[in-house]
């Protein structure tokens, strides 16, 4: 699936501070970690992809007619259990 973005990889978490040895490539590191992020997915597409291959594809609910099916079944069981019905 990839490398994931979260809140932790800001480029705002990266402060060597002025007694680091690495404070001289401070801004350099701030700019690699904005570009690699924009290259690397979000983690709410993650999150998607997950539920997606685990929960939609693990069921068969990433098929049309399953879907479909599920869907016209409910709207039925809605309408036969709504008040005034039965």
């Amino acid at each position: 699936m990839g490398e994931v973005s979260t809140p932790l990889m800001a480029a705002d978490n990266i402060k060597f501070g002025p007694e680091s040895i690495y404070y001289v490539v401070d801004d350099s590191v701030k700019a690699r970690t904005n570009t690699y992020r924009a290259k690397i997915m979000a983690l709410a597409q993650f999150a998607r992809n997950v539920f997606d291959s685990t929960v939609l594809e693990g069921v068969r609910l990433d098929k049309e007619e399953a879907r479909s099916i599920i869907f016209k079944l409910g709207e039925a069981k809605a309408k036969k259990d709504a008040p005034g019905k039965g």
